[in-house]
């Protein structure tokens, strides 16, 4: 069994988790499958970032050529694939699909919905082109707002295409209520992160910068790179996560600890935002800040120490629930309410999804969340517990595919 996987996000720390987690669970469960996966223009280094070690896997990146996004564009405007193939580096990628026995989009986020992304609508048409079986693996989609003809256009292919999978899952609640207004079928998932809980050795430095002192894990988000926050002035954001971290200086005896999602990210780096936000604030002795080198792995096991965790990034909220850890999710997009509706724990979230809301953030409920009696252990153990019950089953069923 040729196993290929494509769409895989890189950069961010949290899909690295989903990928690792999957492939970890592919590679013990179907154990006579090979998988390559593809992927294209990635800086050096970012395979390492990612890479799951075993024999059955195999990375590969292609360097694309010129015009490759104009003919991926017109291609999947018109449906004829074929044109494509005047690109050196699509014939590669078609390559790739003809051999494989199945395709596997790998898990992540709106691809097929608000981030319009022709690369990924472009696979997918392809694979059906070339009639193979395709797993969408629990992905996000939506939402379908075009605002102009070529996103009308991308969005009427993207609903075409989620039709034709072979095995759709969608792993949150948002997702899934538009999946049924649409008539697409899908099966019921969560985050592929949720698949396994990773066993990994924390370094002597991360130790070392720890301490002894109880901490809170707090991950923001600049946002204004995401569609919904284009015309939203930075300063607005930052106000109010400064805000957040005043009152858990002042109200708690908490050190803070940021833990950058991003890596490889160029002007979006993380760490420079989360340096900026630490030095802006009246008490930095308290704030830690991680370097971008850790990985997910690294990330999850600091997590798990946490007292709680603060996050505005959705997997920032997936590790906390994943290692049975009090999360409190600022929801700047429905891939994080729909996954906190699954799972029972809205209670824990606060919408930041528009310019209004968070210049109307109710601070003083935050607090209230922040200094107040916090859930136990084990009844975090049975959110968890349920997730990964989901993660399992939706797995199940792919593998089906695989054999």
């Amino acid at each position: 069994m040729k196993i290929l996987l494509l769409n895989q996000p890189v950069y961010n720390r949290g899909d690295e988790a989903a990928h690792r987690s999957l492939i970890r669970t592919l590679n013990k469960n179907v154990p006579n499958a090979s998988v390559m996966i593809l992927l294209e223009n990635v800086k050096e280094g970012t395979i390492k970032q990612i890479k799951v070690d075993n024999p059955q896997n195999k990375y590969i990146n292609i360097n694309t050529n010129k015009g490759y996004r104009k003919s991926r564009i017109f291609s999947a405007c018109s449906g004829m694939m074929f044109w494509s193939r005047t690109i050196p580096s699509n014939r590669k990628l078609i390559q790739y699909i003809q051999e494989a026995d199945v395709v596997l989009c790998a898990p992540g986020g709106i691809c097929l919905g608000g981030f319009y992304n022709w690369s990924h609508l472009y696979n997918m048409m392809l694979c059906k082109h070339y009639n193979k079986p395709v797993i969408y693996y629990s992905r996000s989609i939506g939402p379908f707002n075009p605002r102009n003809i070529l996103q009308h256009i991308f969005c009427t292919r993207a609903k075409e295409i989620l039709k034709k999978m072979d095995f759709l899952s969608l792993r949150d609640a948002r997702s899934m209520d538009l999946a049924n207004k649409l008539g697409i079928k899908y099966i019921k998932s969560i985050d592929s992160a949720f698949l396994d809980t990773p066993d990994a050795t924390l370094p002597d430095s991360v130790r070392t910068d720890l301490g002894k002192q109880k901490y809170i894990v707090f991950v923001p988000n600049q946002l204004t790179w995401h569609p919904s926050f284009a015309n939203m002035p930075q300063d607005v954001i930052d106000k109010c996560y400064l805000k957040m971290i005043d009152i858990i200086i002042q109200k708690t005896d908490y050190n803070i600890v940021m833990l950058p999602q991003l890596y490889n990210a160029g002007k979006k780096n993380d760490c420079l935002y989360f340096k900026r936000l630490k030095e802006e604030t009246e008490h930095p002795s308290r704030i830690i800040v991680f370097p971008d080198t850790y990985s997910s792995d690294i990330q999850q096991i600091i997590i798990k120490d946490a007292q709680m965790i603060i996050g505005t990034r959705y997997h920032s909220i997936v590790f906390g629930i994943n290692n049975r850890v009090p999360v409190i999710a600022l929801s700047y997009e429905h891939k994080i309410a729909g996954m906190l509706e699954i799972l029972g724990i809205k209670g824990r979230s606060f919408e930041f999804n528009t310019e209004a809301s968070i210049h109307k953030f109710d601070f003083a409920k935050f607090e209230q969340v922040i200094t107040g009696n916090q859930p136990s252990r084990e009844n975090l153990k049975e959110y968890a517990d349920h997730a990964h019950a989901i993660a399992m089953s939706c797995f199940s069923e792919a593998s089906q595919l695989l054999q």
